[in-house]
């Protein structure tokens, strides 16, 4: 879908109102290792004069989730600005996926048009070796053609663990984000199938970046601090495809947006497939064992359909071996009815689980002891190694509640707290307003009194940077210069209690509830 033109007056009108600095030169400028000016020219069509949305860099310091806007520029001149721009070894760099309508955001409101369409096929687990590099990448150029039927992509973008995959497409407004996302999760869904069916365990296909299509991508050429190795490109063509040719590859079930695809790859993940066998033959022993199934007989026929389709059988396979169940049935049902009965389950292939087989069937503890059906336990009944994991969770999440109480109780700012701690502003004040009345579940009492300590230690730090001078007396603090106004009663006397607890701590052991006390009490004299 082509965008009119601006004219030259609204081209400089635009211009002026989001302005652009290039980087300037520096004696060891580090520029990023690869040519980022043809990736970028490529993925925002900077050859098309229409196209003329704006894009932004940002950066993330290493050991931080923290995103700095490092700039944002037209999408033509985004391959000039990315060849000019100083990088760092201990940042990750990226760039928006899409165009925008507004400078330093990549926020989906503020979408303006779509370039690409992105598939991030990940290896997490660790880095993968050549070989396996090399397999992954004949697989994706051959075999998506010839067993998915969908197009080479146009990019292969070395991120560190894994791949990014960029289709470039013809541009689409905003207004078409929703065939984006389905093409997006059609590919994503096709891509994943081929993996499992060629038994590349270390890899697998991330939905939420295909299906975020207002967000960040990595700067080819930059370091990836998270795998110590550079982001690396290879374009494979430059053709474009439209966008709305795509969509019409694809069925979705109405209402869901999930995809079922016309070019369906024509094997199944083999754990799946074994399964699906289990689950078959599983209902096939519940078929000789029951002889009464009066109310539950549709169901049954519908669940076993499902399971040889689940197990790897075509429609048709599925169908005549349902048929030659419904036959011990009684009653039976004609094929027609069968056929009729089965007819939605063939187009959205039902995914059942035990619970719902369970349930529809009426199964008693008897039965699924019989056919070796049963649903996974919970609660009390979890296995031994997600106790472990929850164990190992509370614990760290203990230490870092800790941490921020602490750096709290010492008067730190959440914003520096969130910084230390590696969290966000609104999760460490929500972690306060949470922990304030329940510090003597985090510390000891010797704990508190020595961070008390400590707090009213910084206080009266401050206050000799601010008072002319300051004379200490047992039990009592007086400032010799009384023209200070900003001294005020409500500050000394909190400071005064607290030194005379520090003082006799020692003959009050036994005193109950003092943290909350000095708490509230440290709190009013901020």
């Amino acid at each position: 879908m082509l965008i009119p033109s601006w004219s030259k007056a609204q081209k400089e009108a635009f211009r002026t109102q989001h302005p652009t600095k290039y980087p300037i030169k520096q004696a060891n400028h580090n520029s990023p290792k690869a040519d980022v000016k043809t990736f970028a020219d490529l993925i925002y069509a900077a050859d098309r004069p229409e196209y003329k949305g704006i894009v932004t860099i940002v950066r993330r310091p290493k050991g931080t989730t923290t995103m700095e806007t490092v700039a944002s520029v037209p999408a033509e001149q985004a391959g000039e600005w990315l060849s000019q721009m100083h990088v760092s070894a201990n940042a990750d760099y990226y760039i928006t996926k899409a165009q925008f309508s507004k400078a330093q955001t990549w926020d989906s409101r503020n979408l303006f048009a779509i370039n690409a369409i992105w598939i991030d096929v990940d290896a997490h687990s660790e880095t993968p070796s050549f070989a396996e590099a090399e397999r992954m990448r004949s697989l994706l150029i051959h075999a998506l053609p010839e067993l998915a039927g969908i197009p080479v992509p146009n990019i292969i973008i070395y991120s560190g663990r894994g791949f990014h995959l960029v289709w470039l497409i013809e541009q689409c407004a905003a207004e078409l984000t929703f065939m984006h996302r389905a093409v997006s999760a059609y590919y994503g869904e096709v891509i994943r199938d081929l993996i499992a069916g060629f038994k590349l365990t270390k890899y697998s296909v991330d939905g939420s970046y295909s299906a975020n299509i207002a967000g960040l991508t990595r700067i080819p050429g930059t370091f990836n601090t998270y795998s110590s190795t550079y982001c690396t490109y290879e374009i494979i063509h430059r053709r474009r495809i439209l966008l709305t040719e795509q969509y019409d590859t694809a069925e979705y079930r109405s209402g869901k947006g999930a995809v079922i695809s016309k070019r369906c790859c024509q094997f199944a993940p083999s754990a799946v497939q074994a399964a699906g066998e289990l689950r078959v033959n599983a209902l096939l022993k519940l078929l000789k064992l029951r002889t009464n199934w009066e109310g539950y007989r549709d169901y049954f026929l519908l669940i076993l359909f499902s399971a040889y389709q689940m197990a790897g059988y075509s429609n048709e396979d599925s169908v005549r071996l349902t048929l030659e169940a419904n036959t011990e049935l009684e009653p039976s049902l004609l094929e027609r009815e069968v056929r009729s009965l089965l007819s939605t389950a063939m187009k959205k292939h039902y995914k059942m689980k035990n619970a719902y087989i369970i349930t529809a069937l009426d199964l008693t503890a008897d039965e699924q002891t019989a056919i070796g059906i049963s649903v996974v336990p919970t609660g009390a009944k979890k296995r031994g190694k997600n106790q472990a994991r929850d164990a190992r969770t509370a614990a760290k999440r203990r230490k870092e509640n800790r941490a921020i109480m602490r750096f709290h109780i010492l008067g730190w700012s959440i914003g520096a707290i969130a910084k230390k701690v590696n969290r966000c502003y609104n999760t460490v004040k929500k972690r306060i307003g949470e922990l304030a009345g329940k510090l003597e579940e985090l510390f000891s009492d010797r704990e508190l009194r020595l961070l008390f300590r400590q707090r009213a230690k910084r206080i009266v730090e401050k206050l000799e940077k601010c008072a002319a001078s300051v004379s200490f007396f047992e039990g009592l603090i007086y400032y010799a210069d009384m023209g200070k106004s900003s001294m005020s009663q409500s500050l000394v006397k909190p400071i005064e209690y607290q030194l005379e607890y520090s003082r006799n701590h020692r003959r009050n052991r036994g005193c109950k509830d003092i943290s909350a006390h000095l708490l509230e009490r440290t709190r009013c004299a901020e």
